[in-house]
């Protein structure tokens, strides 16, 4: 549960672009995590059907989003991730970081520099 998502705007300029999107999830110890799938399907959300999927793993975040039926939190429950920062008595940032559209805001690297 890394940022919050601001998934409206970011799919909205991706739109714009048109261009070849790819979106790389980071996982945590070179291990695939349920949030960062799960966000990406909510992107993958936005992005149908303007954009089209790619492979297993797009269609794989896209039914993740869609069988968790915008209850992130509910699903996340078990996450390992989740229980670690339970562990830490951070609910409040657990609750942020799944908050949808609460920013108007596009990180965009250019040159190697992160920009908002």
């Amino acid at each position: 549960v890394g940022s919050e998502m601001c998934i409206r705007d970011r799919a909205e300029t991706l739109k714009r672009l048109d261009k070849y999107v790819v979106i790389v999830c980071a996982g945590w110890e070179n291990e695939v995590n349920l949030e960062d799938t799960l966000f990406a399907g909510t992107l993958l959300e936005r992005l149908t059907p303007e954009f089209s999927l790619s492979g297993d793993p797009a269609l794989l975040a896209h039914k993740l989003y869609q069988k968790s039926d915008g209850k992130l939190s509910m699903f996340l429950e078990d996450s390992s991730h989740i229980r670690r920062l339970r562990k830490l008595d951070l609910q409040k940032d657990i609750d942020f970081c799944l908050s949808i559209d609460r920013y108007n805001c596009v990180p965009e690297m250019v040159n190697g520099e992160i920009s908002l």
